[in-house]
């Protein structure tokens, strides 16, 4: 007994004054000194440190105290096996969460048949009615739609949520800015709030981080449980073992991860023979999708993934480029929208001056004309732009080279095809973030010189205001507080930023650090916009610019740098929220096309529809959701 202790004590010394204490180190670095030195106090740091988050999740999923602890320590079982392999220490509590997720499904699986042979012997479970039931029902609802959220949404939410971190710290780790955490988050929200009120519960989107949060975790785990847990795992390396029960849990979590893995990347190896065991487990893994593939991944059922796993299934083609992830039972205003519109197609006019309204379909790379001369003699579209709700597209149609002819009109659709109804007179109208009102531009030609400027009316059309005697082309920021305005000189030059704040109606203009702005740029989140950037008449880059500081924007990530092609010449940059991937129109010859781009300075830019090229695209936006585009075009 007195070696023992002093066996331990010794150890505490080594810790201490070997590696120091573990208590204040960060993921990364806790990470690595149980890959490298084995340090089994690293280990037991991590696991008090994400303890409370990995309890949450079975909690949330699992009813039964057994199944919650056996599913807590195969977690951290496969923690502890998988751990050389993670590779970016910073995110290993996102990654702590996918593998969670999985376990609990599986660990739900299994507690249901065992109930299901059990009722079938004797009736004397005690039913769980009223409350406690429904908020057990919600509670799996929550991590299921969590896990079914595009990465770069899931992992702010992981890491503010279920993490605690701050919004500082949560843009260190992901390498982006403070307001695009902010802007992922709010949308991360909104997007579970829709996706939770299609299933039936109606949770308001602030209150899910309160309900995900660590002051609703079912409890912190105790001290005898991080030891018990610290025991388990690495005796599981050792000969000491596991208990069966979580081995048996782990292993079968592993397999399914594996297996998910092997789906993925079968379509790009040449196998020859049957692949081993062996062979599956040299794969290196990740919950999320594979890290060096940033292309979005369509959700599988969780319950699928874990099931399959005895005759695995013929491997699944690698997917192609593709820039939405969304894969919903229910169909979506955007999806029901866009369907009826591609059911009636518009006809092509023979107006000379035409410029049609078009819709592409980005994952069927398919365009079609959804608006061409509505009215008689008005057949230049211009300024699309996509109800936050989805069910709305406004544009504007005049004649061309004739802004006192502009009107503002929406575009909806029912079974017996698109119907087109005029708001207002003027142009360049953009969506509040809520979907309730709407900015749009006056200009002399329209009206009085004494009404030209910014005007403001509901989405209705009524309550018509002007807010500012400020011109220029107007996109309305994702936290409803400022208009950015485009402002154009010669088609070459650059344009000139300024952003109305509208709760001062304050105007100040925005240079951006080194560059000038060439063509529109988007908000790309909360604080930050995509543009095109160059020096002098020459368009080098799009980047990502951080426009939150007051003074001036500045460059926080270039996503393509024109040096790669100098012949393409980039304009109207979109970076949408739910898909993440860039996408431009091209100037390639006198001829132009949509592109997209995988970041990256030496990436070269894919186009949406190789081989077809127009005359002439402008006004390039996105429908909510990431999967639509909507352009203008003379194309025939």
């Amino acid at each position: 007994m007195v070696d023992r202790r002093n066996g331990a004590l010794l150890r505490q010394v080594n810790r201490l004054f070997g590696r120091g204490t573990m208590t204040g180190a960060d993921d990364g670095r806790l990470l690595a000194c149980f890959v490298e030195h084995g340090d089994e106090s690293a280990f037991e740091a991590l696991v008090a440190r994400f303890g409370p988050m990995v309890l949450g999740v079975c909690g949330r999923m699992l009813s039964d105290p057994h199944d919650i602890e056996d599913a807590f320590q195969a977690t951290f079982l496969i923690l502890a096996k998988k751990a050389g392999g993670l590779g970016n220490g910073d995110l290993v509590g996102n990654w702590l969460y996918g593998v969670a997720y999985r376990v609990a499904t599986r660990t739900r699986v299994n507690a249901r048949r065992r109930h299901a042979r059990e009722s079938a012997l004797e009736d004397v479970v005690a039913p769980t009615t009223g409350w406690d039931r429904d908020w057990h029902d919600v509670k799996g609802v929550l991590d299921e739609e969590l896990n079914r959220l595009p990465e770069k949404y899931r992992a702010p939410l992981c890491l503010c949520y279920l993490q605690d971190h701050s919004y500082e710290e949560a843009a260190r780790r992901l390498k982006c800015p403070v307001g695009t955490i902010r802007s992922r988050l709010a949308k991360a929200r909104e997007l579970m709030r829709g996706r939770l009120a299609r299933r039936g519960v109606a949770l308001p989107s602030a209150a899910i981080a309160a309900v995900l949060g660590p002051g609703l975790a079912e409890a912190a785990p105790s001290p005898a449980l991080v030891q018990q847990t610290v025991a388990v795992a690495l005796g599981m390396l050792t000969t000491r073992g596991a208990p069966a029960g979580v081995a048996a849990l782990a292993r079968e979590v592993l397999s399914t991860m594996l297996f998910k893995k092997f789906a993925w990347t079968a379509g790009a190896l040449l196998v020859v023979g049957t692949a081993t065991s062996g062979a599956l487990v040299a794969l290196q893994f990740h919950p999320f999708g594979d890290p060096e593939d940033k292309s979005p991944k369509h959700h599988v059922n969780p319950l699928r993934a874990v099931i399959a796993k005895v005759e695995p299934s013929p491997p699944a083609e690698r997917p192609s480029m593709r820039l939405s992830a969304k894969s919903d039972e229910h169909t979506s205003a955007e999806d029901r929208l866009a369907n009826l519109l591609k059911q009636h197609p518009a006809k092509p006019s023979t107006a000379t001056d035409r410029l049609g309204l078009y819709l592409m379909d980005i994952e069927r790379g398919e365009a079609t004309l959804v608006v061409d001369q509505p009215d008689p003699g008005f057949a230049t579209c211009g300024s699309p732009s996509w109800s936050t709700n989805g069910d709305r597209i406004l544009f504007d149609l005049s004649r061309k080279n004739d802004w006192s002819s502009t009107r503002i009109k929406t575009l909806t659709a029912n079974a017996n095809g698109p119907m087109v109804r005029e708001l207002s007179t003027g142009n360049c109208a953009s969506w509040s973030p809520d979907g309730k009102r709407i900015a749009f531009l006056r200009n002399s030609g329209a009206v009085s010189a004494s009404e030209t400027g910014i005007w403001m009316m509901n989405a209705d059309g009524s309550e018509l205001r002007r807010v500012s005697r400020e011109y220029g082309r107007l996109k309305w920021s994702p936290d409803g507080r400022y208009l950015l305005l485009v402002s154009f000189g010669a088609p070459t030059e650059p344009v000139k930023l300024r952003l109305l704040d509208l709760q001062t109606e304050a105007v100040r203009p925005l240079p951006i650090e080194d560059f000038s702005v060439f063509s529109v740029p988007s908000w790309a989140g909360e604080g930050t916009i995509v543009a095109v950037l160059g020096q002098l008449d020459v368009a080098q880059k799009i980047a990502l610019i951080d426009v939150s500081q007051p003074d001036q924007g500045r460059v926080s990530e270039v996503l393509w740098d024109g040096n790669a092609d100098p012949a393409l010449w980039p304009e109207y940059p979109l970076v949408p929220e739910a898909t993440g991937r860039c996408v431009f129109v091209g100037v390639k010859h006198n001829e132009r096309a949509l592109y997209t781009i995988r970041k990256g300075p030496d990436e070269l830019p894919q186009p949406l529809e190789p081989g077809h090229h127009d005359h002439f695209i402008t006004d390039l936006t996105s429908a909510p959701e990431g999967r639509y585009l909507l352009f203008c075009s003379d194309r025939r």
